[in-house]
């Protein structure tokens, strides 16, 4: 059976490079959030080659087939096999009513096909251009008014099979959820507590608002393909704004710390970022953060800022990454992890800061606890976070050397209301010029005898990256496709 690696790239891209926001002029209502699917038969074309390369066979076949029979058009002949097919949502919704929602595809006027689609729901039909236009509201077509910004979305090629995206700030400006955000944060702001936990949290969850406003869009692509199954992250944000900025830098490149990491397994992955660019955004937010509240949480603000300030150098803008998980056991599956970092930083500065993951873990609990206790009063005393919720981080140094490389044992523990949920132990050294962690005390001796050696890998990931891109990486998707379509 051909083996078939789900292949993810998310790309942090230039603003320059991406389509805006989709704004309707002269429109009672905006869209939030859309689908869009390549050309119907060439679409299904790829799904029944991808999904015969998962698990070939007869059953497989008909899956496709089973969908077009339903349209009453097997071949799916119907649809024009140029025009893309695309789905709309609207910011006209609430909490008990959902959002109106347009499709627009060109197909056979009066065929099999377009009479069962218009039977699925009590949907409206109408016809634009040549396109079909099916609106879950009659006079939904009237409040939007003109078609055109639409129909162009709509056919845009991105070279994707399916690609699903969202307009953040349209999102946030939906009256239901402004209305719900405000009222939120109005409550945060009421409740008095000697630490000012909840006012200042309310302040910073207006900064976090005032970022995710400079977000214009997301989206998610799925390409598909015998060898591979793709998926692209790709976000716009606001020229001119930090988040514009920050992705606006240098991705993508050389990865030579690729060369250690195993290309096998659940998951492999390499990126390459702009550290600078990263540095510079994070040193804004916490100037913002610390203009925006009262000082009562500096020492939490300190802390969080003093554990970037450290990671940074340790994490200096290229590495890669390894997962393989064993699932014989489903209810405690195996977890091998193995990643090498370029880093600028020393084995001393390492230790520094495994060291002060203890410290923060301690000041983010204790801010936690006094957190819920504050909002939930009476309440939250009797739920007493803190004894319920157990996070122990220990650091051994120098637990053991690989040739004369210091190796330290960092073991995480969570106790929840006195059951173990997570006890598992991260092995780091810092050698050639690479910060190295992995789970197995085995495989970090080996790591760092590769790096050291300047040796590779066998069958590791690309040690290049294409411009732009920030992370790539592949899932071996099989377990999750197993218990979809049978046993293998």
């Amino acid at each position: 059976m051909k083996k078939i690696i789900l292949a993810a790239v998310a790309c942090l891209l230039a603003p320059a490079l991406q389509a805006a926001a989709l704004v309707l002029e002269d429109s009672q209502v905006q869209p939030v959030a859309y689908a869009r699917l390549a050309p119907v038969p060439k679409t299904i074309v790829k799904l029944n080659s991808t999904l015969q390369a998962i698990k070939p066979g007869p059953q497989t076949a008909m899956m496709a087939g089973a969908l077009g029979l339903m349209l009453g058009d097997p071949g799916f002949t119907s649809f024009d096999p140029d025009a893309n097919v695309a789905f709309y949502a609207f910011d006209n919704f609430t909490e008990d009513n959902p959002p109106d929602f347009l499709a627009v595809l060109k197909i056979a006027p009066n065929s099999p096909a377009e009479k069962a689609i218009s039977k699925m729901g009590d949907l409206n039909i109408s016809r634009h251009k040549g396109w079909t236009v099916l609106s879950s509201k009659k006079n939904l077509l009237k409040k939007i008014g003109s078609l055109d910004p639409l129909l162009k979305h709509a056919n845009q090629k991105t070279g994707a099979d399916l690609e699903i995206g969202a307009f953040t700030e349209t999102i946030l400006d939906v009256p239901f959820l402004a209305a719900k955000i405000k009222e939120g944060l109005g409550e945060l702001r009421k409740v008095e507590d000697e630490e000012g936990l909840a006012k200042n949290g309310a302040a910073l969850a207006e900064l976090g608002l005032a970022e995710l406003r400079t977000l214009e869009t997301g989206s998610l692509r799925l390409t598909l393909g015998e060898d591979a199954i793709g998926i692209d992250l790709a976000f716009q944000a606001k020229a001119g704004s930090s988040l514009g900025k920050l992705f606006s830098s240098q991705a993508g490149g050389k990865v030579p710390e690729a060369a250690l990491i195993p290309g096998e397994g659940t998951f492999h992955g390499t990126y390459a970022y702009d550290a600078k660019a990263v540095l510079a955004y994070w040193d804004g937010l916490v100037k913002s953060a610390r203009a925006k509240t009262d000082g009562q949480v500096d020492k939490l603000i300190e802390q969080v800022d003093k554990m970037m300030q450290q990671a940074m150098p340790l994490y200096a803008g290229t590495g890669a990454v390894a997962m393989d998980m064993d699932f014989s056991n489903l209810e405690a599956p195996g977890i091998q992890f193995t990643s090498a970092n370029a880093t600028t930083s020393t084995d001393a500065q390492l230790q520094e800061y495994l060291q002060g993951m203890s410290t923060y873990t301690d000041t983010l609990m204790k801010t936690l606890s006094n957190t819920f206790g504050a909002l939930l009063g009476d309440i939250g005393e009797e739920l007493a976070i803190d004894e319920i919720i157990s996070y122990k981080v220990d650091l051994q140094a120098n637990a053991f050397q690989v040739d004369g490389t210091p190796v330290h044992a960092l073991t995480q523990k969570v106790n929840v209301d006195e059951e173990d949920v997570t006890d598992e132990t991260y092995y780091y050294a810092v050698a050639a010029g690479s910060l190295l962690a992995v789970t197995s005390k085995e495989e970090a001796t080996a790591l760092v005898k590769r790096a050291k050696a300047g040796g590779k890998a066998q069958k590791h990931p690309s040690m290049n990256l294409p411009a732009g891109t920030l992370l790539t990486g592949q899932f071996d998707p099989k377990i999750y496709l197993r218990m979809m379509l049978g046993g293998f």
